[in-house]
């Protein structure tokens, strides 16, 4: 029994988890070997796929301190509650077509499409917040860019239709 539970413990930390000690053991953490936590030229700090994911691929689970004050690394859990993660989820980079969806309610990040190794992930900051701690001009250089980076209750002049197929199911 000893040996088996030694054997899942150090199956866990083969690589070191992107979060601090003190957080809790997860074999779905981000982890270096998969992610770099890098300044990239010109959008701050982000993180830096180390390998390649598949479509529909669970890159990672995430986690961080709950509070019920908005931080400009929090995600939106709810109306009500925010998780601040200033280590990985927080230092994802905004696209307003982006690599990856942020399930908040199963803290899940997915690739929504093929990430190749070196690639930054991204999402659409406003698939996760109703209101974004500081608004600012998006640089994302996609062809569907809006232009401005605001949260999902912030676009009121954006075509719904177009917007809404973003957003995961639970914000609808």
């Amino acid at each position: 029994m000893g040996l088996k539970k030694h054997f899942i413990y150090s199956k866990y930390n083969m690589s070191k988890s992107i979060y601090p000690k003190d957080f809790p053991l997860s074999k779905n953490l981000p982890k270096d070997c998969d992610f770099a936590v890098q300044k990239s030229d010109n959008k701050g700090i982000g993180i830096k796929a180390k390998r390649s994911f598949a479509k529909g691929e669970i890159l990672c689970e995430i986690q961080g301190q709950l509070s019920s004050t908005m931080t400009l690394h929090s995600l939106q859990i709810d109306a009500e509650r925010h998780l601040h993660d200033p280590w990985f989820s927080g230092l994802l980079l905004h696209s307003c077509s982006p690599n990856t969806l942020v399930f908040m309610p199963s803290l899940r990040i997915i690739a929504q499409e093929n990430i190749q190794s070196g690639d930054w992930l991204t999402m659409d900051y406003a698939t996760t917040e109703a209101i974004l701690y500081r608004q600012f001009k998006c640089h994302c250089d996609a062809s569907n860019c809006r232009g401005w980076i605001t949260g999902y209750n912030e676009i009121s002049f954006y075509k719904e239709s177009e917007f809404n197929e973003n957003i995961p199911h639970d914000k609808q």
